[in-house]
This record gives structure tokens, C-alpha cells and sequence, in this order.
């Protein structure tokens, strides 16, 4: 069976790692000691917060060391180990690692690492940093792979970031007890402070 390391848990990395697991592969998931996901509740980055995740019927189990994995796998669940910076890749051998970090540059992965790299988005070069890339820009060419060359940089408008961020004048320290999808709602008004109301451009 092969072995294959995903460098990210990210929701994007989720899609990944969700189909190489219902196909049957051994994953192991590496990730830092504190991940970012904009979609938290189908990242199965959760699992270093909270212990385990699940997103689909799948569930991600954290591990200290590397030997824990295998219990984890006989349990046909997917082990996440904090390592940033992949120093776990020597010691597991894969034969396949992803990239599915999404850092929009390359943050340690090399195309000696494996027989097989992939990677996911922008800042990466065939050849050098992997040996294919898939695009993940918005588009017709999403999903594609590149066989040389890099993938395209998403351009942010300042009409996108218009519409995604809001504003108040009043400078208040706010904790904000919600998840993101339910902040994600445009036209709602979010009463943060009795004196202080934002409301979404």
C-alpha cells in the first residue's frame, strides 16, 4: 500500500486527504503547532486543538510521535502529527507527498522528499519544488495539473476586500463568541457592545 504524507489540514488539504483515505491509502497528515483554517469545521486541522476531528465520516486522530500512527491506521482513522517542518518525511518514507498548505509560497517542500511531490497553488516550481502542481486559482484551468512552470497567483480586488470586511469607528475590545460561518452572513447587523453596532457593506 503506498504511503502518503499531506503537508497541511487545512479544508482544502481535507478534500485531499478525504479522497486518498476513502481510496484506501495509508495518510499521514503533518501540520504546525497552531493551524489556520477559514472553514474550521471541515479542516481536519481541528485535530490538534481538540484531539480528533471528523468531516464526512472520516476522523483524524493527533499523535505525539510517528510509531503512534500505525494504531490510528488500524483503526481506519488518519493520523495528525505536528510537524511543521516535515522533519517526520526521512524516518516515514513516503512514496507520495502533498503539498496542501496553501501559503501561496513554499514553506520547505522539495521535490527530493518523496519518488512523487505534489503540489497544491502558487509558489511553487516544477522541477525544483515538486514535480507536478495543481492549480487551485478560481477559473477554467482550476483543478489543473502543471507540468511546468508554477500556478497562478490569485489577484484580490479591492472590491472583494470591500465586500468581505467591515468597518466601525468606535475602537472597543470585543470577543466574539461564534463561528465563522454564522459571522459569514452578510446584511445582518452583530451586536458586539450595547454601544457599538457593525454592519456588514
Amino acid at each position: 500500500m503506498l504511503k502518503i504524507i499531506v503537508r497541511g489540514g487545512g479544508d482544502l488539504a481535507t478534500g485531499v486527504i478525504h479522497r486518498l483515505w476513502g481510496a484506501g491509502f495509508k495518510v499521514l497528515v503533518l501540520e504546525c503547532a497552531k493551524p489556520a483554517a477559514i472553514r474550521r469545521q471541515v479542516a481536519l486541522c481541528e485535530a490538534v486543538y481538540q484531539g480528533s476531528a471528523q468531516v464526512e465520516g472520516l476522523t483524524a486522530r493527533l499523535i505525539k510521535s510517528l510509531p503512534e500512527a500505525d494504531a490510528v491506521w488500524e483503526h481506519d482513522e488518519v493520523p495528525v502529527l505536528v510537524d511543521e517542518a516535515a522533519d517526520s518525511v526521512p524516518a516515514f518514507a513516503p512514496d507520495i507527498v502533498i503539498d496542501a498548505i496553501i501559503a501561496k509560497r513554499n514553506l520547505g517542500t522539495s521535490s527530493t522528499m518523496a519518488p512523487l511531490v505534489i503540489a497544491l497553488g502558487p509558489g511553487f516550481s516544477v522541477g525544483a519544488d515538486a514535480d507536478v502542481i495543481v492549480e487551485t486559482k478560481r477559473g477554467h484551468n482550476l483543478g489543473r495539473i502543471i507540468r511546468s512552470g508554477s500556478a497562478a497567483c490569485p489577484v484580490i480586488s479591492q472590491a472583494i476586500v470591500r465586500s468581505v470586511c467591515c468597518t466601525h469607528p468606535a475602537q472597543a475590545f470585543c470577543t466574539l463568541f461564534m463561528t465563522l460561518a454564522a459571522l459569514w452572513k452578510r446584511a445582518k447587523l452583530l451586536q458586539l457592545l450595547p454601544t457599538t453596532v457593525i454592519r456588514w457593506r
